[in-house]
């Protein structure tokens, strides 16, 4: 990363993921999995540089693959996509998911 002054600084990344395991959603109908993760940027010498929370959701009915983060000043970003196979495309403007989208 590189600070204000334009100096570079070395960094570690590291990410601590935790099954949530399934859920039955009863309103609904709804089987949904999840996935909680932590990921850290910190210097080499243990300073913090970025603290990011969040999950990943799987709803395998609907193919959606949706991730919800909380960034380190409260930020609530959730976006999602359908999964048809192959690589996922993530974005927050998909109005065709339901309860997704700007």
């Amino acid at each position: 990363t590189v600070t204000p002054d334009g100096k570079s600084v070395p960094y570690v990344e590291r990410q601590e993921l935790v099954s949530l395991g399934g859920a039955q959603n009863q309103l609904i109908a709804q089987r949904t999995y999840g996935l909680k993760y932590d990921y850290w940027m910190d210097t080499l010498d243990g300073e913090s540089l970025y603290h990011e929370q969040g999950q990943w959701w799987w709803l395998p009915s609907k193919k959606v693959v949706a991730r919800a983060v909380v960034g380190p000043r409260g930020h609530l970003v959730v976006a999602g996509s359908r999964w048809v196979g192959g690589d996922i495309e993530i974005s927050a403007n998909h109005s065709d998911v339901a309860g997704l989208g700007v």
